[in-house]
């Protein structure tokens, strides 16, 4: 009973020191240098600030494309009442109409 537990026991210990020497894992320099870069503060700050300016950017040209200008009028109406000396009569002059106009500037995007 004693030599099975402290069989056990050494293959316990095997076990877990072969997957600690499993988990080690030998790093090259370039290796180490891409961890240094990818956790860096200032890289990950450098990096948002470029992705927020792009999305400003984007903002911008997407603000640029959808700006136009729309004037109506729905409705013009007169009526005047004018006297003709020739015939010696009243006539009345109605006038009716409505307008619009629609414009949309040009825009160049730079790339």
């Amino acid at each position: 009973m004693k030599k099975l537990k402290k069989l056990l026991f050494i293959c316990g210990c095997f076990t877990l020191g072969s997957s600690v020497n499993i988990a080690q894992n030998v790093l090259t320099l370039d290796d180490a240098i891409f961890i240094a870069l990818e956790n860096s503060p200032s890289i990950r700050r450098s990096v948002l600030n470029l992705e927020r300016s792009q999305e400003s950017l984007n903002a911008q040209n997407a603000s640029l494309k959808s700006k136009f200008n729309l004037q109506l009028s729905p409705l013009q109406y007169s009526k005047d009442r004018r006297f003709e000396d020739l015939v010696s009569s009243w006539n009345d002059v109605e006038s009716k109409g409505s307008s619009g106009a629609l414009s949309v500037p040009s825009v160049q995007i730079r790339g």
